[in-house]
């Protein structure tokens, strides 16, 4: 958690079966990141990206927090098939894509444990909590208590 998380200098942009170049995104104001990488499967997680939408929006819209859901591909395949699914399922909310694996090259120390793989950072890109708010209560309310304290209004 003491170290800042670097997100990839080069990525591309889903949002509604569009994409887009996003070159050198910066972490400046408070961030949950959901990240999926290669301990987990890609189209699985993909399936599954509607089941959170309105917590993302919320989080988004309402709390006054960025969301990144980060998938980093480290296989040809995943760099070919990832990218076609998520602009098929024409999902109304940004979708990231490292098509290089540079989110591994630029955070070493990155847990395999997928648990840590959803964590909110502060302005400056270090984690303050850990975990995925939208599996459960007490998730959600240790993480909108955490968020009330670093956000500024």
């Amino acid at each position: 958690m003491s170290r800042e998380i670097v997100l990839p200098s080069v990525m591309s942009e889903i949002c509604s079966g569009k994409i887009r170049g996003v070159d050198n995104m910066v972490i400046d104001v408070p961030t949950l990141i959901m990240f999926y990488g290669k301990e987990e499967c890609s189209l699985c997680a993909i399936s599954h990206l509607y089941d959170d939408l309105s917590g993302f929006q919320k989080i988004n819209d309402v709390m006054g927090c960025k969301v990144i859901i980060l998938f980093s591909l480290t296989t040809v395949e995943e760099v070919l098939d990832v990218p076609s699914h998520i602009k098929d399922l024409n999902f109304p909310f940004p979708v990231y894509i490292d098509e290089f694996g540079e989110f591994y090259r630029q955070n070493k120390d990155f847990p395999s444990d997928r648990r840590f793989h959803s964590f909110l950072v502060d302005a400056d890109g270090h984690p303050v909590f850990i975990g995925n708010p939208l599996s459960s209560e007490k998730l959600w309310e240790v993480f909108e208590n955490t968020l009330s304290k670093i956000i500024i209004r």
